[in-house]
C-alpha cells in the first residue's frame, strides 16, 4: 500500500508474476474501498477537514476506523 500525498491517492498492490501489480487507487474524490487479499481488511481514502484520511473496515461487518 502507498500513501500519496500530491496529489492525495491511496494505492493498493499485490504480488503477481513475480511483480508489484496495482490492484486499485483510492482518493478523496473517488473513495473506491481497496479490499485486502490477505487480510480481511478494506481500505478507502476520505476527506477529512484538514486532510484526506485513510478509512479501514473488516470484511465481515466489523465497525470501520479512521486514521
Amino acid at each position: 500500500m502507498i500513501l500519496d500525498r500530491d496529489p492525495w491517492a491511496l494505492e493498493l498492490y499485490r504480488l503477481g508474476a513475480g511483480r508489484l501489480e496495482l490492484v486499485g487507487t483510492s482518493a478523496p474524490d473517488r473513495p473506491d474501498a481497496l479490499t485486502s487479499a490477505v487480510l480481511p481488511l478494506t481500505f478507502r481514502l476520505v476527506p477529512g477537514p484538514e486532510r484526506p484520511r485513510i478509512e479501514v473496515s473488516g470484511t465481515g461487518g466489523a465497525p470501520a476506523w479512521l486514521i
